[in-house]
């Protein structure tokens, strides 16, 4: 079983917050597949300077690790269970820093 791994701390004087956006241009069809239907779609993930929070629960590393499953088939030793047990530093919608 291959261990979780994890990242360093933060070594600054702020905490980290984060935000997933997933954004769909209605107006733009879809290059890259067949479907008429398909609009342009982008996952968007920021990271920015928050208020430190040692209490407060730390974002996952891969939001709904299990869709990235196809994609890491050659991988075995590393699968979306691994990934879903990552967490980051990151506080999810934390507040920006006021500084």
């Amino acid at each position: 079983m291959c261990p979780v791994f994890r990242f360093p701390h933060p070594t600054g004087r702020h905490g980290i917050g984060t935000l997933t956006y997933h954004w769909v241009d209605a107006d733009r069809p879809e290059a890259f597949t067949a479907d008429p239907d398909d609009r342009r779609e982008l996952m968007v993930q920021l990271w920015y300077p928050a208020p430190p929070d040692p209490a407060a629960p730390r974002a996952p590393y891969v939001r709904d690790a299990d869709a990235l499953a196809p994609a890491l088939t050659p991988l075995p030793e590393l699968t979306p269970q691994h990934l879903n047990d990552v967490t980051t530093d990151a506080i999810e919608a934390a507040a920006v820093a006021d500084d």
